[in-house]
């Protein structure tokens, strides 16, 4: 068995670069693991019988193997003994905003941490946080290429309350009607002389009318 940040070799089963690697997976059986190799070319290997510590070995050189074309801001492990595979990526699984301004990382390298993050059961929709938006922070940057979308700000329009629903009928006239209650309705003329069908001329009615 050769494993380092450049090659896969754990013969009879497979040996290849890590660049033709497109996800590792694991499979536990009573103390030891299967370890299931995708390759780019949709080939799938499986190398029974791993102890963990083989199994450490070979998701760390993977990692490394990720490192020369981007210096990464954060750990990269990935655990086997139970605990959430976030924690294994430390702070940069995490939003941080005094990255908000950091570079795009390389699509090459960003398509891997997707693929293994996939490989690894993580869900963009319920096992990371949602990516914020305009920020380019490698949290942000992960989570949106597993398809996230950032939360959608919300305006202020579509917060307020609306007393009146307003529809012009024709030139300065215009109909205000309540919308709890449709039979509830006012004309209103905005032209000289200002009025409204409710008999006021300084009424709410107006008032929405001419907001509007």
């Amino acid at each position: 068995m050769k494993i380092t940040a450049n090659f896969l070799s754990i013969p009879p089963y497979i040996s290849v670069p890590w660049d033709e690697v497109a996800a590792l997976q694991t499979e536990p059986k009573d103390n030891l693991f299967t370890l299931v190799v995708t390759l780019k070319n949709d080939t799938t290997v499986e190398v029974p019988n791993l102890p963990q510590s083989a199994i450490t070995t070979i998701f760390d050189a993977h990692a490394k193997s990720l490192q020369p074309s981007f210096p990464m801001p954060f750990g990269f492990s990935i655990p086997v003994n139970g605990d959430g595979p976030v924690t294994a990526f430390g702070g940069g699984m995490e939003h941080n905003p005094d990255q908000a301004n950091f570079p795009n990382l390389p699509p090459q390298l960003l398509e891997k941490l997707t693929v293994i993050l996939k490989s690894l059961g993580i869900d963009a929709g319920n096992t990371l946080p949602r990516p914020e938006e305009n920020c380019n922070c490698v949290h942000c940057q992960i989570v949106k290429s597993l398809g996230t979308p950032a939360e959608e700000p919300v305006a202020i329009e579509d917060l307020s309350f609306r007393d009146w629903e307003v529809t012009q009928l024709e030139g300065q006239l215009y109909k205000v009607t309540n919308p709890l209650d449709k039979n509830e309705h006012y004309e209103v003329f905005l032209g000289t002389p200002l009025g409204c069908t409710c008999g006021k001329n300084d009424c709410e009615h107006i008032k929405a009318a001419l907001h509007t």
